[in-house]
């Protein structure tokens, strides 16, 4: 059995969790910047950069929680149910006439939790046992 820890995805996860949290800071602190950071003019009502910075926290502290406690599984679905969020920040970056390096970025997000997802389940399919119904 290949521990998690020599997978891709166990260091994407990291990756994903530590970023979602200085998101979820840098959000809190200066909304203007990371507004701008994002892709969206700073006029804004910047409470609602607020609001996304307080969910990369939760999206940060509850990959971090699931890594922990070696919920890989849960962690697998996690990273494929949260790649409508960079397709979302894609297209809202978009509409507000973000720049190609902004869009770029939000893109490659969505490209790092897909490999996450397809990491994860490869490690799950050659280590998690095999249910089979009793016949």
């Amino acid at each position: 059995m290949k521990p998690i820890t020599r997978t891709l995805g166990f260091y994407l996860v990291i990756l994903i969790a530590l970023a979602q949290l200085a998101n979820g800071v840098r959000g809190l602190i200066d909304p203007g910047a990371f507004a701008l950071y994002f892709g969206v003019p700073a006029t804004v009502d910047l409470a609602w950069v607020q609001v996304y910075a307080l969910r990369a926290l939760l999206l940060g502290a509850l990959a971090a929680l699931l890594l922990w406690r070696e919920e890989i599984g849960a962690l697998r679905w996690l990273a494929l149910i949260a790649l409508a969020l960079p397709i979302g920040d894609f297209l809202l970056a978009h509409n507000a006439g973000a720049g190609n390096s902004v869009l770029l970025r939000h893109a490659a997000i969505g490209l790092v939790l897909l490999a996450t997802f397809l990491s994860l389940q490869r490690w799950l399919r050659h280590n998690s046992p095999t249910i089979r119904p009793n016949i």
